[in-house]
């Protein structure tokens, strides 16, 4: 290879190296506004012998103006099982920063009474990786959703031999939005939390939509009914190990990045090949330009 033409590949993969900092969306500094609802199902902080049995989850999204706000209404019951001696368990329900905020209304049960919770947040990117909370099988959830801040609600829970307990949720929640300023918005709940008690689980986990229908979501052992107030999705497992991670809805925003004032672009990685093309072809007409006028004074 030509020295002109290392030149030209060193200039081109410093030129990719640049854009993709910039305007990579899996880039710290992400300048593509993502939301993104994220709620896993209950996690003990350690490996138990518990199970758990059954799992019924419903989560109520008002879209009716998604120019201005999503409320979020979301109850959980999951029935835990112990089959040997008395068991002490600390347990985290997390929720992404988006779904659990400081007006959050919450309330958690252990069979129909009023129990104390603690909050605690987390930061994303592994910030809070020497955290020894994050020793055990918290610190697997929070590597799975490494670029969101996740608020963990945890709570003391004693399960005397061969006993169950239901544990339920409760809250309410609402958060200022516009479509029109993403690219879009996802909600998640993820199963996959089923995975970290022993044995098999008996799951259902509804999305009641009222107002907008969202554009895309799970098809996966997804039941759709079309209600007047809006669709409602619903996912079932009996009796097994869950092996899908997570179940969503989708809603594609308005927002696309604007390169320039004629053409957009929503897709980084169609702007950084188009800005490396044109570099490289700026490069080769200047450099024929130049070998043009070194004939030219020979002569």
């Amino acid at each position: 290879m030509t020295k002109l033409k290392l030149k030209y590949a060193f200039f081109i993969f410093s030129l990719s190296l640049l854009f993709y900092n910039t305007f990579s969306s899996n880039s710290m500094a992400n300048p593509l506004p993502i939301e993104t609802s994220e709620i896993g199902g209950i996690i003990p902080s350690d490996l138990t012998s518990c199970s758990m049995i059954n799992a019924s989850v419903t989560l109520e999204i008002d879209a009716t103006n998604l120019l201005n706000n999503v409320t979020f209404s979301f109850r959980g019951s999951y029935t835990l099982y112990n089959p040997g001696e008395t068991t002490n368990l600390t347990i985290a329900a997390p929720f992404a920063e988006m779904t659990f905020r400081e007006n959050s209304t919450c309330i958690i049960k252990i069979n129909n009474s009023v129990i104390p919770f603690s909050v605690k947040c987390f930061r994303p990117y592994g910030l809070d990786k020497d955290d020894p909370d994050l020793d055990g099988l918290w610190g697997i959830y929070l590597l799975q959703n490494y670029f969101v801040n996740t608020t963990f609600l945890i709570c003391n829970v004693t399960i005397p031999t061969n006993t169950s307990i239901i544990l339920e949720y409760a809250f309410d929640t609402n958060k200022t939005i516009n479509l029109n300023n993403l690219t879009e918005l996802k909600i998640y709940y993820y199963v996959g939390t089923s995975r970290y008690w022993k044995g098999v689980t008996t799951e259902s986990v509804e999305f009641k939509v009222l107002g907008k229908t969202p554009d895309d979501f799970y098809n996966n052992n997804c039941t759709v009914s079309e209600l007047p107030d809006g669709p409602n999705y619903l996912w079932e497992w009996k009796n097994e190990i869950i092996y899908d991670a997570y179940v969503f809805i989708l809603y594609e925003g308005n927002y696309t990045f604007i390169l320039f004032p004629i053409i957009s672009f929503g897709n980084s990685f169609l702007f950084i090949t188009i800005m490396c093309l044109l570099s490289l072809i700026y490069i080769i007409k200047l450099n024929r330009s130049k070998q043009i006028l070194v004939k030219k004074q020979k002569s």
